[in-house]
């Protein structure tokens, strides 16, 4: 009930920021101060929100971009899994890939999409999101491979210990913190990476094709309830997310997901 109150009280806050924000710039503008189209009030964008609630396409749209979104991380997850394993093993396998995760840190994404947009339009903000998690996953992963002791696998390698024990008791152990913070890292900006992909090559039935579309027709209303509509979505994802990561590896789950777990609860 605490919680509920607080987290109430700041929602509130920030509304009258918003609030206060529109006036001013109404004011420096000299435009109306009962309705502003290009800042709108909150409850503008409230009243459009819902409008967008009760239209099909706001679901089919939201769903697919989700679809998209997911089928993408999980892709990343998986490739940079791969290459990992792959490159820990052989080392001048990582001499080839180092390039690849310097150009994703250092080209924009929106190099990217203009790149791609010419090349797969309908599948450019799947190949962002991969773009934009696979380094991640590879990073940590790689490292988490590289931080097993040593000793320990000369012992196993000694004593002749099969690799399934060596996988349960000597890899995973050492392995799944690095892979779970990539995760967890991961879930927001594969989310943020792929909807901006979106709406600079918008795909059908996606969100950032009326992302897109209200801005092309400047209307902000629309624009701001869609930008809301992402923080609630993001915010529902990351915290479902967490949760069932904590499910899955409770044993390796790092401490910060742990603390941010209790907090929630």
């Amino acid at each position: 009930m605490k919680k509920a109150l607080k987290i109430t009280f700041v929602i509130l806050f920030w509304i009258g920021i918003w609030y206060l924000a529109v006036l001013i710039y109404s004011l420096f503008k000299g435009m109306s101060l009962s309705y502003n189209p290009l800042f709108p009030y909150p409850h503008h964008v409230f009243l459009k929100l819902f409008e967008l609630f009760s239209k099909g396409s706001f679901y089919l749209s939201t769903i697919s971009s989700l679809i998209r979104i997911l089928i993408s991380t999980v892709i990343a997850v998986l490739l940079g899994i791969f290459c990992a394993v792959i490159s820990s093993r052989f080392n001048f396998l990582h001499l080839f890939i180092q390039p690849l995760l310097s150009t994703i840190k250092s080209v924009p994404v929106t190099v990217f999409v203009f790149i791609l947009y010419l090349l797969i339009f309908d599948f450019t903000s799947m190949f962002i999101t991969i773009l934009m998690v696979f380094p991640i996953v590879f990073a940590n992963v790689y490292e988490g491979i590289k931080n097993i002791d040593k000793d320990l696998l000369e012992v196993c390698q000694a004593y002749k210990i099969p690799f399934g024990k060596r996988i349960k008791s000597l890899y995973l152990p050492t392995i799944m913190p690095y892979f779970v913070s990539a995760l967890t890292s991961s879930i927001g900006l594969a989310w943020k990476a792929g909807i901006a992909a979106e709406a600079l090559c918008p795909p059908d039935n996606s969100m950032g094709l009326h992302i897109s579309l209200a801005k092309q027709n400047i209307d902000n209303e629309e624009l701001f309830a869609w930008a809301l509509t992402l923080i609630i979505i993001n915010l529902l994802f990351e915290f479902a997310f967490k949760k069932l990561v904590k499910a899955a590896f409770k044993k390796w789950v790092p401490n910060e997901v742990k603390n941010e777990n209790k907090k929630s609860n």
